[in-house]
């Protein structure tokens, strides 16, 4: 995930498409969970400039390759 999530999933197929995208996410400003809290140290563990990302970030990207924000939702714990 660099700077693009492959840019977005090349802008939802050229603007024809939708782009769903799950993970745990950072939320600005927000604690991280216990759960999400050592997942998060894992991969910055890894050495390779991984780690959660904002959904924010995710949500600037959209929005600057053209896409809507339509929803976020919420996810129950350990699914």
């Amino acid at each position: 995930m660099r700077t693009s999530l492959t840019t977005l999933g090349c802008a939802a197929e050229a603007g024809s498409g939708r782009l769903f995208i799950y993970g745990p996410f950072a939320q600005r400003g927000q604690a991280l969970t216990e759960g999400n809290a050592k997942f998060d140290e894992t991969l910055k563990g890894r050495g390779l400039g991984w780690s959660l990302r904002e959904v924010e970030w995710v949500t600037e990207l959209a929005v600057a390759a053209g896409l809507e924000e339509v929803a976020v939702c919420e996810m129950p714990a350990n699914n």
